[in-house]
């Protein structure tokens, strides 16, 4: 028996092969590109290299769900063609002799979030600390804020220069609501991390002010500590909720408030 004919039958089957492959390929390397119409394609599914991130990357926090980053939060005004959103990075909000300044910059660090995730007995976050870039003596201050699952207390320690310190709470009112004489600004909408924009209308994305009294206006302020303190008018921090506070103004007199500019923003709650 001759056993080398498997061998020589495999071997020609391999040759047929690659003869059959070579003779394909330059049968293939006779056809051409076709230019076809840009605008005739009907869909586009692919994500390309350049697209922007998922809204899970691009914030950290949401008023509904605190880290769990469920919900809605806001977007900046500009993100939809219709003029709603939050007032623009570093613009000034301006209403009842009371000015703001808006964060320098959304895609980073922007608010001063203390709270809850999503539920009562959930971890706290917070607090956090507002440091004055110039320490300065005021007699009265205005944070501009909103909260899900509002209202919500808000315990400040006011640190002055020299090492004394000033403790008091403030409300902070939920950014649903419709009624209140301390409403600052309405965004007007909302945007959820599944990507739909949502409740284009009154009432949806509110920020209010709160006013407190300085204790010691003779004094500097250096840095001002926010704590999340409870719901409603309780002060029981196992409670739900979620507060934004966006920026702080100062008055000499309790009629005309000017933006003062802080750091420590201690998450990103915008798109």
């Amino acid at each position: 028996m001759n056993h080398s004919t498997p061998t020589r039958m495999k071997t020609r089957f391999l040759t047929l092969g690659i003869v059959m492959g070579i003779t394909a390929l330059a049968r293939a390397s006779d056809f051409t590109p076709i230019a076809l119409d840009p605008s005739s394609f009907n869909q586009d599914p692919v994500i390309e290299a350049s697209a922007p991130r998922t809204f899970n990357e691009v914030v950290t926090v949401t008023p509904d769900g605190g880290t769990n980053k469920t919900g809605n939060t806001w977007y900046e005004v500009g993100y939809m063609t219709n003029s709603t959103g939050l007032p623009a990075h570093n613009s000034l909000v301006i209403t009842n002799g009371r000015t703001w300044q808006m964060p320098p910059d959304y895609h980073t660090n922007c608010v001063f979030f203390v709270g809850h995730n999503q539920s009562t007995w959930s971890p706290l976050v917070g607090p956090a600390t507002m440091t004055l870039t110039t320490p300065a003596q005021y007699s009265f201050l205005s944070f501009l804020s909103g909260s899900g699952n509002g209202p919500c207390q808000i315990h400040y320690t006011i640190h002055y220069q020299g090492g004394s310190t000033e403790e008091g709470n403030f409300s902070s009112t939920d950014w649903f609501s419709g009624s209140g004489a301390n409403r600052a600004f309405d965004a007007l909408g909302l945007v959820g991390l599944n990507g739909g924009v949502n409740n284009q209308s009154a009432n949806h994305g509110v920020l209010f002010y709160a006013d407190v009294p300085v204790g010691n206006p003779s004094l500097n302020i250096t840095s001002i500590d926010v704590l999340w303190y409870g719901q409603n008018l309780a002060q029981n921090p196992w409670q739900n909720g979620r507060t934004f506070i966006y920026a702080v103004a100062g008055s000499a007199d309790g009629t005309t408030y000017s933006p003062i500019a802080v750091t420590g923003y201690n998450q990103d709650g915008v798109v």
